[in-house]
């Protein structure tokens, strides 16, 4: 069980014990921490303002309050991170000698993190190609996808694919399409199905509020583009197509969060943590297609991964 005592600083004074304690654990923990966890352990009595339990989500902070906490597993469940994902052969979506792609699940991150226990996606492939014969099978890994969003990863399984691959990524000729579930936050902010619009802006990393999180800036940061479009809309909640023209990390959450769609799931950004009066389980992001040129021979390759069932239209509010 993991214990973290924090000293409330000035630029979190005023602000909610549930809100400014999520992001506090969200850095500390390398599995990442929701408000919806932090929710069970107030609730749990399992966080202390001044040496006294606290339990009220609400509770306005003050500068110098120390806040202890316990992780208790009991409480917010073992991380998922330290189970083995083992891919099937439904999974492939794509596969010659030179180049695989896998259909991510949410919650597998791309690549290996800092804690050594937590499985990722090249480890994954590596077991997958050793089952089916390999004895010491290559992979590298070209893109990520965030730890949330599902869909298509794409590796090369040759070093000759390697330089076709980088370049591909770096001279965005990869044309990338992503679905993804938001809520509007305001009626104002609703778009109509068909609605086509593009973001331009520069994103760095935000030198407020931790977590990683992404910021829109006015000078320095880097490029990032994105073209929506609105598919279908009931109420306040948007289907919406995605293609990033870069690849900027956040990049289509923050586009999204600051046009006042956050995507649902996606509690970094605002996004609303229920759908249909349902708490939901993954952020609502699916890399849906990947279409490049073969690195290595004169053809194009085309990968689709079906959009999950989770995606599937529902109520028309949150």
């Amino acid at each position: 069980m993991e214990q973290f005592v924090f000293e409330v600083s000035a630029e979190e004074s005023g602000q909610r014990i549930d809100k400014a304690l999520a992001k506090r654990l969200d850095e500390a923990i390398e599995t990442g921490f929701s408000r919806k966890k932090t929710k069970k352990l107030l609730d749990a009595n399992e966080v202390r303002r001044n040496g006294r339990v606290e339990r009220i989500a609400s509770r306005r902070l003050q500068v110098g309050d120390k806040v202890q906490v316990r992780v208790n597993p009991d409480v917010v469940g073992s991380p998922k991170s330290h189970k083995k994902f083992n891919l099937s052969p439904d999974e492939i979506l794509w596969e010659d000698e030179f180049v695989i792609a896998i259909d991510k699940p949410s919650g597998l991150p791309s690549q290996k993190t800092r804690d050594p226990r937590r499985d990722h996606a090249v480890a994954a492939v590596r077991r997958y190609l050793k089952w089916r014969g390999d004895d010491d099978p290559y992979v590298a890994l070209h893109h990520r996808l965030d730890v949330g969003t599902s869909g298509v990863l794409l590796f090369a399984r040759d070093r000759r694919a390697n330089k076709g691959l980088a370049d591909a990524f770096q001279q965005r000729t990869i044309r990338k399409t992503y679905r993804a579930v938001s809520r509007s936050t305001e009626q104002s902010q609703r778009r109509d199905e068909g609605d086509r619009w593009a973001v331009d802006n520069h994103l760095a990393s935000s030198t407020s509020g931790g977590g990683g999180r992404q910021q829109a800036v006015q000078s320095g940061g880097d490029f990032a583009r994105t073209e929506f479009e609105i598919c279908e809309r009931t109420g306040s909640v948007h289907h919406i197509v995605a293609r990033p023209q870069t690849g900027r990390r956040h990049q289509i959450r923050v586009h999204l969060a600051d046009e006042g769609l956050p995507i649902v799931g996606d509690e970094r950004y605002g996004g609303a943590a229920q759908w249909d009066g349902k708490e939901v389980e993954r952020m609502m992001l699916h890399a849906q297609r990947l279409v490049l040129s073969h690195p290595v021979r004169d053809s194009v390759i085309d990968i689709t991964s079906p959009v999950p069932h989770e995606f599937q239209v529902r109520g028309a509010d949150l």
